[in-house]
């Protein structure tokens, strides 16, 4: 918007400049004086400035990676696939090189998970409508909500020797249809079902109201232990964080990176997580 400001006050008085007081819009363009257009393009700077602020100061991490943990860690990926139409089995490589122990893929039917499961030997697979989840020791899940604007999906898995639970989550896409009732049930999901990770599609900024204010002992992965440029959304040019990652209190977020590739429109996420003690 900025941009437009500028450039169109920019284009006036250099229009100005040139033709001068030959014809009388260009007269009334020339006789602007030059120090006030300055002053206007440097406020015009200067507004600019405040969301950048935003971007590269309040939802950017700047703080070094975190070293690997020396505790066991469990590795989830999840991955908003888009369909698998594009570069499929580069896709299938690109999440076995994770060395996953838990993989989450959203836009990802039936015949994407017969794809995936092969690459990764001993795993089983669930897939619920376009959500599809696989790992070694993969129990049953129930849909948790399953309409237009919100699917959820509750499902244990085993790691370490002890039984988890993973939701996993797709909001729908649509502008016309508001995201804050949806990110609501899934807050409510958390008290109610107790689950120790939630991820998935969000469709909706990491600082959106209802996901700001989670539950005692629940944390965004990626302000945890994330850093950089957290965007997950459009790839090649990501500019919104809408793939989200919810550790609970039994887990701690030990890393958390992201992986753009030409196979999607959205960055992987990798979780790195260990059990907290007790």
């Amino acid at each position: 918007m900025t941009d437009w400001v500028a450039g169109s006050i920019l284009v006036l008085w250099a229009a100005g400049q040139v033709v001068r007081d030959a014809t009388l819009p260009t007269a009334l363009v020339f006789y602007l004086p030059s120090p006030v257009i300055a002053v206007l393009l440097l406020a015009v700077a200067l507004a600019a400035l405040l969301p950048a602020a935003v971007a590269l100061l309040v939802e950017t991490r700047w703080r070094p990676v975190p070293s690997p943990s020396a505790s066991a860690t469990l590795r989830v990926v999840h991955w908003n696939v888009s369909g698998g139409w594009v570069g499929s089995e580069l896709q299938v490589r690109e999440i076995a090189r994770r060395r996953p122990d838990l993989v989450v893929l959203s836009e990802a039917p039936e015949r994407v998970a017969r794809r995936v499961a092969p690459a990764l030997p001993g795993f089983r697979h669930a897939t619920f409508g376009s959500l599809t989840l696989l790992a070694r020791e993969l129990g049953e899940g129930e849909w948790l909500a399953r309409d237009r604007r919100l699917q959820a999906v509750g499902v244990r898995f085993g790691w370490g020797g002890e039984s988890w639970e993973v939701l996993a989550v797709n909001l729908g896409s649509s502008l016309l249809e508001p995201r804050d009732p949806s990110l609501r049930r899934v807050v409510a999901l958390l008290g109610t079902r107790r689950p120790d990770l939630v991820v998935g599609d969000f469709n909706a900024p990491r600082r959106s109201r209802a996901l700001a204010r989670l539950p005692a002992g629940w944390r965004h992965a990626y302000d945890e232990a994330g850093s950089g440029w957290g965007a997950t959304w459009p790839v090649p040019v990501p500019l919104l964080a809408i793939d989200q990652a919810l550790v609970g209190p039994r887990l701690r977020t030990a890393g958390y990176r992201l992986a753009g590739t030409p196979w999607s429109d959205h960055r992987l996420q990798l979780i790195e997580l260990v059990a907290e003690p007790g």
